[in-house]
Parts: C-alpha cells; structure tokens; sequence
C-alpha cells in the first residue's frame, strides 16, 4: 500500500497494462500505410505484415507458433483474370484475409489452410482490391492487422 495515496499496489499493473496497449496501438498507427500508396500488379506483399500471439487454433495441425509475424501475399496472372492466390513469407499465421474490391464492390474472405494443404485461385474479380489479415485461432490476440492492396488484371 502507497502510504502517501492509500492505494494498493494492484493499479501499477493495470497501469502497465494501459501502457501496453496504447504503445500497441501507436505501432498499429505508425506501420498502416498511407492513402496515397499505390497498389500493385503481380505479386505483392500486404503492406504491413500480422504480428500476434496465436495460442490456439482450431483444425491446425503441426507448424503453429505461439509468435506470429507473418507477411501475406497476394498473387494475380494476367492468364486468370479476376483471381488472386494467397500465400505467406514467415510463420503459418492461421489467418483470415477479408478482402473488398473496389472497383466492384464485391466482398471475400479467405482463411489461410493448415500447413499441407493447398487452395486454389479465389475470384475476386477484376480490379482494385484492399484487404486486411487477422489471426482467427481460439485464443489469439492481433497486435498489427496485415494491410495489402494490389491490382486484379
């Protein structure tokens, strides 16, 4: 107990707590990227990468880390038009890509495979897509959401 305040010891963790979570919140502020970026053709990594903890995650076998920092990739070809293919450069995240194309309006998501499994080419129409990563295990925590923007031929 603070013998000048009578306050229990208790409020320095909370304190440490709220800490935390705005120096969390000024990364977050620090890495989203700016209106202006242009979105690119080809293969393109998301802007900022996924950074979290993902301590459980359902149908996940083998490859999970605790420590998530996980860059997603998006890839088009001009020879499939409207379609993008997800990838990763880092750790097997468990993530869900929701994505907005908008020049159409057109809505999607797509949640990463476990470790061995391969998914084939998503629609996501012709055009500029905008699209954020999130870590989706059961007890998971997304310090940075991915950010990525790129151009569907």
């Amino acid at each position: 107990m603070n013998k000048r305040t009578g306050i229990t010891g208790g409020t320095s963790r909370v304190g440490r707590a709220i800490a935390v979570a705005f120096a969390a919140l000024a990364v977050m502020f620090v890495v989203t990227p700016s209106a202006g970026a242009q979105p690119g053709v080809g293969s393109t990594n998301f802007s900022s990468p996924v950074l979290g903890l993902n301590i459980q995650s359902d149908g996940y076998v083998g490859g999970e880390s605790l420590f998530v920092n996980s860059t997603i990739v998006a890839h088009t070809d001009p020879s499939r038009p409207g379609t993008t293919y997800f990838g990763r450069n880092g750790s097997h995240c468990g993530c869900t890509v929701n994505w907005r194309n908008l020049d159409t309006g057109a809505t999607g998501a797509w949640r990463m495979p476990p470790v061995a499994e391969i998914v084939p080419w998503q629609q996501t129409g012709v055009g500029r897509i905008e699209a954020t990563a999130r870590i989706d295990g059961n007890f998971s925590l997304t310090i940075i959401t991915g950010r990525g923007s790129w151009v569907v031929p």
